[in-house]
């Protein structure tokens, strides 16, 4: 594991104990993420996707996501179902570093604005990956809602380097 993936993970497991330290609600949030980064050689193919705009949506399961230097997330729109728990497995498939970061429309501007700061990648719902890194994000969607899937590194979000999941009853 690199200095990056370690800092990366030890910055998650801070963030957690501070949300969970600062949440005396009882509340249960509407996404829980759970992140891992594998090293992947550039060469390795991700599995096949298992949604896809025309498919019924998941509710469980893998989902391989590939990001490119054509700024795409591919596949592009994700559907699940309400109470879906599913592993993203995401591999840079390009060049460039690429992101994966899933919120609301909110989130995605308050994020690019940490991106802008040099603060952005301390979110358990983010992976920043090299070329040829896999990663992987655990989430479980309990809301209907439509997300988007976001990589603000500079530049790409605003070539058009996004993805939506429908999460649908």
């Amino acid at each position: 594991m690199t200095r990056r993936q370690l800092a990366f993970l030890s910055a998650v497991a801070a963030g957690a104990i501070a949300v969970g330290a600062c949440s005396g609600t009882g509340a249960v949030p509407a996404r829980t993420y759970t992140p891992s980064i594998l090293a992947a050689a550039p060469s390795a193919s991700p599995a096949a996707p298992t949604a896809s705009p025309s498919s019924a949506p998941v509710t469980t399961g893998e989902i391989a996501v590939t990001m490119t230097d054509t700024m795409r997330f591919e596949p592009g729109n994700i559907a699940l179902g309400v109470g879906a728990t599913v592993t993203f497995v995401v591999t840079n498939v390009g060049l460039l570093p690429h992101e994966f970061f899933v919120g609301d429309a909110d989130e995605q501007t308050h994020h690019a604005a940490e991106m802008a700061e040099g603060s952005g990648h301390a979110h358990d719902d983010t992976l920043r990956l090299d070329a040829g890194e896999t990663g992987r994000v655990t989430m479980t969607f309990d809301l209907a809602e439509t997300l988007v899937i976001g990589c603000h590194e500079p530049g790409h979000y605003e070539a058009g380097m996004v993805g939506s999941i429908d999460v649908i009853d």
